[in-house]
């Protein structure tokens, strides 16, 4: 993706809050966040598990990019990783 399209992408969805229609989710719900993640704070996965009325944050640690199952903390099984967040 060529950089002005990847900031116009950004910009475009700072302009989007979904966060009044997250109580109306009635379907089990599973955000993720990597620790890891220098672009996205947690407080953003925490903003938006906290009013889903199923909503589940489980945390996990990655490296390089979004969930490698390689590069998981529980050593290249995600699922194993993420069972230990709960």
């Amino acid at each position: 993706m060529e950089p002005q399209s990847l900031l116009a992408f950004r910009d475009a969805n700072r302009t989007i809050d979904v966060t009044d229609l997250l109580s109306r989710v009635s379907a089990p719900t599973l955000i993720t966040h990597r620790l890891e993640d220098d672009f996205t704070p947690l407080s953003f996965a925490r903003k938006f598990a906290s009013p889903t009325p199923t909503g589940k944050l489980v945390t996990v640690h990655s490296v390089g990019g979004p969930f490698l199952a390689t590069q998981t903390e529980a050593g290249g099984d995600p699922e194993v990783s993420w069972r230990q967040h709960e």
